[in-house]
């Protein structure tokens, strides 16, 4: 074996294990794959039909979060809810629509972590266009109004739809930013059998 092949094999083998650490990683602090331990704590506060709110400093309701089960982990310090239906509201009081199959409630409600078949809706306005937000994870910061994921998402529009790997959403300000390898199809509405791709 000359001197480029063995450069290249142990570059190669020190990439897979550097991937499989950082796998193992991801998997142990993924908040998405960790759920309460139940053989080490027990919930001990159980809610169906929970409601929780926040108001803004002008007592403006900044969002709810409904879900019909939440039961609280001590030992975790986290609440784990079922079927999350959550409306945040932008400054000029434009509601955003956010559910999923469950979600984790972590430091409070500081930082909610929603999985499974996650969607953001915001109804039609008179500047906006109704918007379809779909994914699979996102975690959602009340306090700042923002959400974030780095998983696949699909944005659909009337007049299109996007895909991208990742976006954050300012839901205050209405503002939807995709991060990575963004496409689009764009429906013309004088034709409507005609669509282009970017």
């Amino acid at each position: 074996m000359n001197i480029k092949n063995l450069v290249l094999a142990i570059f190669f083998s020190m990439a897979l294990i550097s991937s499989i650490l950082l796998l193992l990683q991801y998997h142990h602090h993924n908040p998405y794959l960790s759920t309460p331990n139940r053989h080490k704590s027990q919930p001990d506060i159980y809610v169906t039909d929970a409601t929780f709110s926040d108001y803004d400093k002008n007592g403006l309701l900044k969002y709810h979060l409904k879900t019909p089960k939440a039961l609280h982990f001590p030992e975790e310090n986290v609440t784990a809810i079922t079927q999350p239906n959550m409306v945040v509201y932008t400054n000029q009081r434009v509601p955003w629509r956010t559910t999923s199959d469950k979600g984790l409630l972590k430091r409070g409600k500081k930082i909610i972590y929603l999985s499974g078949n996650v969607v953001i809706h915001q109804i039609e306005q008179i500047n906006n266009p109704e918007t379809i937000i779909k994914t699979n994870q996102l975690t959602i910061f009340p306090d700042r109004s923002f959400a974030d994921t780095n998983q696949n998402v699909t944005i659909i529009r009337p007049f299109g739809e996007l895909q991208s790997r990742g976006m954050t959403l300012n839901y205050k300000k209405g503002v939807l930013l995709t991060k990575a390898q963004t496409r689009g199809v764009y429906v013309s509405n004088d034709t409507p059998n005609s669509a282009s791709q970017r």
